[in-house]
């Protein structure tokens, strides 16, 4: 994994409903969260490699990492390059169960990031074209 960045708004925190701020662990950024789970999926998968020469090159741009807590869904998406090849887009939508009042809506919000953060590396690892370039 090259990297995995977000240029507008990698926070460490989520304001939701006016509640106050849902603090992502460890106080990490969007990017680096999602960066220490790819690596840690890759790794699981046995297909994460430090050696350059044999390795393929895998670069995250995030263009979006938001929610609604009303409507239950996060949204993650990103370009992801492999190598030197065009970038790809990939979206990823996770529902979860969401409540009328603010700070239980607010709670399932924060305890669903990590099924989005799965959903979204699930994604990214299935797309055509990101099999393809590893290939």
């Amino acid at each position: 994994v090259n990297s995995v960045s977000m240029p507008v708004d990698d926070l460490n925190s989520i304001q939701c409903r006016m509640v106050g701020n849902i603090y992502l662990p460890k106080k990490m950024t969007y990017s680096q969260y999602i960066s220490d789970a790819l690596h840690k999926s890759l790794m699981t998968l046995n297909k994460l490699s430090d050696t350059p020469s044999n390795a393929h090159s895998l670069t995250v741009f995030l263009t979006r990492v938001n929610f609604s807590s009303v409507s239950g869904k996060w949204y993650i998406d990103a370009d992801i390059t492999v190598d030197q090849n065009p970038a790809v887009r990939v979206t990823s939508v996770t529902d979860f169960g969401t409540a009328y009042i603010a700070t239980i809506a607010c709670q399932n919000t924060a305890e669903a990031f990590d099924e989005a953060v799965a959903t979204f590396i699930k994604e990214t690892l299935r797309h055509p074209e990101v099999i393809k370039n590893l290939n």
